[in-house]
């Protein structure tokens, strides 16, 4: 009896140790199936991605290093004003700290602003080599915004009693400057990375440094304006005539102070910023990275496959913990 007992018992020990193997290896191979889905789903999202970058037009990064002009020593290149108490002092630097926007804000912010995009707007050439996709070179004229999301858009506004689409303006430029042109800090300092992106090498450095300019310029003509119209009043405020030498000698030196300012504007020199790098680009397209692009997509594509396949391995074995 006891003997049979026994033989039981270990014939029942062995139907549980084959039955344990028999699950630890069907657990090992819905694992191994797992791990080669995966796998292959990261493969796929990579070929997906290069796939996707090959139809992708790709773009230059073009970009310049500018600061806002010296105020002392013979370092800095920008415009300078002698003042009348002597020494020679940047009419752009940013003042005194309680001043909150300086020159060197103002043309940072007129890169990407409308008046910088209305003088760049009135020239075609420029309009028709930033806007690729509108120009119809043959016709020398706009055409409607290509694309799937244009033509629903364009239906919709034609169904709403507005126009389908619109040359491209100023307004439209200025818009386009502000997605593009991107403006980042150089360290703590108040240096900046002004950065443009397009398809045309040649047309990103040439773009990048005409907005550079036109900015600049647009500070300086408008500071002109104010010297002239401070002089126009200054001289019809004061009549010439007779008047106390120290009234004289205060006007005299009001006018001389305005006359200085608008003498160092005549100098052809940068009135806001000073470029410290100019604008360069790499000989090869950089945007978008193919490399970063594809390994981030196979290894996005592995980990949900893993997500998904171990959520239904798990779902079908019960909780392995």
């Amino acid at each position: 009896m006891l003997s049979h007992d026994l033989m039981s018992f270990i014939a029942a020990k062995r139907r549980m140790g084959l039955a344990g193997f028999l699950t630890h290896r069907r657990l090992a191979a819905d694992a191994l199936r797992v791990a080669l889905a995966a796998v292959c789903a990261g493969l796929l999202a990579a070929a997906a991605a290069l796939a996707v970058l090959r139809a992708w037009e790709p773009q230059y990064t073009a970009s310049f290093t500018v600061g806002p002009t010296a105020r002392s020593s013979g370092a800095g290149v920008g415009l300078r004003a002698a003042h009348i108490g002597g020494g020679a002092e940047s009419l752009a630097e940013p003042g005194p700290a309680d001043e909150v926007f300086s020159d060197f804000s103002r043309y940072l912010e007129l890169l990407r602003a409308l008046p910088t995009a209305r003088t760049l707007a009135e020239d075609p050439t420029f309009m028709a080599r930033l806007f690729p996709g509108r120009w119809d070179a043959a016709a020398q004229t706009w055409r409607p915004p290509p694309g799937v999301w244009a033509a629903i858009k364009g239906g919709v506004l034609r169904l709403a009693g507005r126009p389908a689409w619109t040359p491209p303006d100023a307004v439209a430029l200025a818009e386009t400057l502000r997605r593009r042109v991107i403006v980042e800090a150089v360290g703590t300092g108040p240096l900046r990375r002004v950065s443009f992106r397009h398809a045309d090498r040649d047309f990103a450095l040439a773009a990048l440094e005409r907005l550079g300019r036109t900015a600049d310029r647009h500070l300086k003509a408008e500071a002109a304006r104010r010297a002239k119209a401070l002089i126009d009043h200054i001289r019809s405020r004061f009549d010439p005539g007779p008047m106390a030498e120290e009234r004289r000698r205060a006007v005299n030196s009001l006018l001389l102070e305005q006359v200085q300012v608008l003498t160092a504007l005549g100098v052809d020199l940068p009135f806001a910023a000073d470029v410290l790098e100019p604008a360069h680009a790499a000989a090869a397209p950089d945007w978008p990275d193919a490399l970063m692009t594809t390994a981030a997509s196979g290894v996005a594509g592995f980990a949900l496959a893993l997500a998904f396949c171990g959520y239904r391995l798990q779902r079908r074995h019960g909780d392995l913990a």
